[in-house]
């Protein structure tokens, strides 16, 4: 579909106009009380953007995604920065219909850091500005001020102007060069080290993918490492590129570049492509995101744990994790049925690892931790919803029945205490 035909409604004038960034015509005082208003339903704020003819501005924050709370440290952070200022705000509201979403670990579920003890919090932000149907113009990594977001806004609407009106098949390169003219040479210059472009000329020589696009992003942040390397010399060196990089990008306003490289070889790439690889590639940590299940999911413990059963969830391996796909993880069900003689007298439900940590939210169970080497396999309960067990991944049949044993007899365990790490004794 073409770039603008959800947005060719608008009449010409408005289109020439919605870019601007002051606007002599508006009043110094109604401009010191607008105000930003963004919406927790990516789906409403779709609605609404076609409905009104405007683009979507998508934040995501690092902020626990089982509450996608617009209250959190991270919304707060975005707002007093970024949002704060009332030319930003004037422009999103006349142009930009806002939504938000949380895509961190939720405080229900943390992974354990491999050296402390502790989990460990990221704090991030990704800005992606978008049309109604979600292809992506551009995106911002990290938090920016006021100043900066205007600046990247003022980019996307030029870039926007100079494809408005051009056939379906001339929008992405045209983007492509909007992107790669953005970009430091010397950068480009490295990227194209790093990742062979699929691009010949103006064309993509294999037809639209994004099969490598993470591999892009990958590319996309070594060039910014190797740039910085190259302009602080001997002090850069002298730091941890890896503790340091994440940093940097989430707060120093550095991001940017990486995202004029990745979209100058994927231009107007769909959201739902790029979201994941991008936050994963300039966090390092996972992308978490609700189900549409996340209901169900609520009722069915809601039922279970008033059935007078023990219960059991099975967690599926994570598709997203490293190394997933290896067959390390018991199989469920087991082959042999007599191997777990009690698994008749248990509600079990099989569920994905996001909607486990949605699940222990919404269930509102004490906080549990685990190891990356054993994420959550099978957590077992005893009547009424008592946690028992909590198992990981590699746990024998052996071990699985032993704790079933406990969560259905008398001498079942009392509930796990609060931030007891994952049992994966087996």
């Amino acid at each position: 579909m073409a770039l603008v035909r959800h947005l060719r409604s608008a009449s010409a004038s408005a289109v020439g106009l919605c870019f601007l960034l002051t606007s002599a015509t508006v009043a110094q005082e109604a401009v010191a009380q607008e105000t930003v208003t963004w919406l927790a339903d990516r789906g409403e704020a779709i609605a609404q953007a076609r409905k009104q003819g405007k683009l979507l501005l998508v934040v995501q924050l690092s902020g626990d995604f089982a509450r996608n709370a617009a209250d959190s440290s991270e919304a707060k952070t975005y707002r007093g920065t970024a949002l704060a200022d009332p030319g930003v705000a004037r422009v999103l509201h006349e142009r930009y219909v806002v939504t938000y979403q949380q895509v961190g670990e939720a405080e229900s579920l943390r992974k354990l850091h491999p050296v402390k003890t502790q989990p460990v919090r990221t704090e991030f932000a990704a800005t992606y500005v978008c049309l109604p149907d979600l292809r992506v113009l551009h995106f911002i990594p990290g938090f920016v001020t006021s100043a900066e977001l205007l600046e990247e806004l003022k980019w996307a609407g030029m870039s926007y102007r100079a494809i408005v009106e051009l056939p379906a098949m001339d929008e992405g390169p045209a983007a492509r060069r909007a992107h790669l003219a953005a970009a430091a040479k010397g950068d480009v210059a490295l990227f194209e080290r790093a990742f062979k472009t699929r691009w010949t000329g103006e064309a993509l020589a294999a037809g639209p993918s994004t099969v490598d696009l993470p591999a892009a992003l990958s590319a996309a942040r070594g060039t910014l490492e190797l740039s910085l390397s190259q302009r602080l010399g001997k002090s850069w060196q002298r730091t941890p590129a890896q503790d340091a990089i994440a940093a940097l990008t989430a707060h120093g306003g550095l991001g940017r570049e990486m995202a004029h490289l990745t979209l100058g070889e994927f231009p107007l790439v769909p959201l739902g492509d790029l979201e994941r690889p991008a936050f994963e590639a300039c966090t390092g940590d996972r992308f978490w995101q609700a189900s549409r299940r996340r209901q169900s999911l609520a009722n069915w413990w809601t039922a279970g744990a008033s059935s007078g059963k023990p219960l059991m969830l099975v967690v599926a391996d994570d598709a997203f994790a490293p190394g997933a796909g290896e067959s390390s993880a018991l199989a469920w069900p087991p082959a042999k049925a007599d191997a777990l003689p009690l698994h008749a007298q248990f509600v079990v439900s099989t569920l994905s690892l996001d909607e486990f940590a949605a699940l222990a939210t919404d269930a509102k169970w004490e906080p549990q931790t685990y190891r990356a080497a054993a994420p959550p396999r099978f957590m077992v309960f005893a009547a009424g919803g008592k946690p028992s067990a909590l198992l990981g991944k590699g746990t024998s049949l052996n071990r699985l029945a032993q704790a079933m044993t406990a969560a259905s007899g008398a001498g079942a365990r009392t509930a796990l205490a609060a931030g007891e790490s994952i049992d994966d004794d087996h």
